[in-house]
């Protein structure tokens, strides 16, 4: 693992403040234009309103995953190992340091309520953008009150955090700690042009925030796929249902529903007359699924170079020379083999499902098929991920190792 805490970057100390503003505001700002929208129904600004919820649930996960950098940088910056060992060896339990209940209590509830409240954020916009119009007026007043108790969850816990940023002054430097770390003086490495890049972009904290992003993103694309094929397959059985009766020319043969307006006079097609009727059928605007497998795609790629950037592993011979090594002679742990293969699939699936949902016309069943394993292969990313970064590159799949002590206790 890579060093933690990096004394030359841009924004310091880290990622998370610049982040997290941004989805409290659009999913703040969004319900309560939805809430307004339930008195002015015929208001254009439900849909600037349900698109601000929309890209808040998506930006709060990279806030949770830079969250979770902050956390750790905080409690163990340059710990490795099992994370309750990191935790008993924390700076911050000296004597000298040692946070009280409070603090401890406030930065955990701060975490664990907004790693909560942004996956259900994340699960009930995806449910209501999968449904069909008719499900989600079933739907929509649940998930709406489901929104606004999020929105209570998330203020505390936004206040919990700020509590131990402005009350107990959690991670703020102090002047008699000593000379800012940001005031040492460069090394060899951080004069180059890759160290240059770095003080920019710091590659863990650029793989973290690309791999939530990228979690958010498979949810949504998978949502807007469903939402895709059940709308196609609708619009699909409305005109089928017509129904055609041939005739001989000048009979009224048939009596089709035209798409748009035109005027009652029948064409001429053979042997069948055609009369179009002047009633508009409004068809349901285009789902962009493919779209969204497409920059689902394209961020998993950006978080696969950021995490090849951060092990300093670039090139096929490298990579392929770590992978083929045995772990106890150096190679590549069984955790980090896992991330990596998840990771190839996280970036491979999403472009056979953007060029399904453009192209193929039995969608349904690769969607069924595919999709579920991207969802699975998502996810375990994301959990393998939190092992690596919190827990060490080695150990089991399973949960966090269990420290020698721990366990002859038992």
């Amino acid at each position: 693992m890579p060093p933690l805490l990096a004394e030359h970057v841009m924004i310091r100390p880290n990622w998370h403040p610049l982040l997290v503003h941004y989805p409290i505001a659009l999913l703040t700002l969004g319900v309560f234009l939805e809430l307004a929208g339930l008195v002015f129904r015929r208001s254009t600004v439900r849909i600037g309103a349900r698109w601000m919820i929309l890209l808040g649930a998506i930006l709060a996960v990279p806030a949770a995953t830079s969250g979770m950098y902050a956390y750790k940088e905080v409690v163990s910056p340059e710990g490795d190992g099992p994370w309750v060992t990191q935790k008993a060896q924390s700076p911050l339990n000296r004597p000298a340091d040692a946070w009280n209940h409070d603090e401890w209590k406030f930065l955990s509830d701060h975490l664990w309520n907004n790693s909560a409240v942004t996956l259900g954020f994340l699960l009930v916009v995806c449910a209501y953008v999968a449904c069909s119009d008719r499900w989600r007026g079933r739907v929509y007043a649940p998930c709406l009150l489901l929104l606004v108790f999020g929105l209570t969850v998330l203020g505390r816990a936004s206040w919990h955090g700020g509590e131990s940023v402005y009350r107990f002054q959690t991670a703020v430097y102090q002047p008699s700690d000593g000379p800012p770390p940001w005031q040492a003086p460069l090394d060899d490495d951080e004069k180059t042009t890759e160290g240059q890049a770095k003080y920019f972009l710091p590659p863990m904290q650029v793989h973290l925030a690309l791999a939530g992003l990228t979690f958010a993103l498979t949810l949504a694309a998978a949502a807007a796929s469903v939402r895709a094929v059940v709308v196609g397959r609708r619009q699909a059985a409305e005109f089928t249902s017509t129904d055609l009766v041939a005739g001989t020319e000048g009979d009224i043969a048939a009596l089709a529903v035209a798409v748009t307006p035109g005027p009652d006079a029948p064409r001429d097609r053979g042997s069948m007359v055609v009369v179009q009727r002047d009633i508009i059928v409004t068809e349901p605007p285009e789902q962009p699924a493919g779209r969204f497998w497409a920059l689902n795609s394209a961020v998993a790629l950006a978080a696969l170079a950021a995490g090849l950037w951060m092990v300093g592993v670039w090139r096929w011979p490298a990579l392929k020379a770590l992978w083929n090594m045995r772990e106890e002679d150096g190679g590549a742990p069984m955790r980090l083999r896992f991330h990596t293969v998840a990771g190839a699939a996280i970036v491979v699936l999403p472009i056979l499902l953007a060029l399904t949902m453009r192209f193929m016309r039995r969608r349904g069943i690769v969607l069924a098929i595919v999709a579920p394993l991207l969802i699975l292969a998502a996810a375990a990313q994301l959990w393998i991920g939190i092992l690596l970064f919190f827990d060490s590159s080695s150990g089991p799949v399973t949960g966090f190792n269990v420290p020698a002590k721990t366990v002859e206790g038992r």
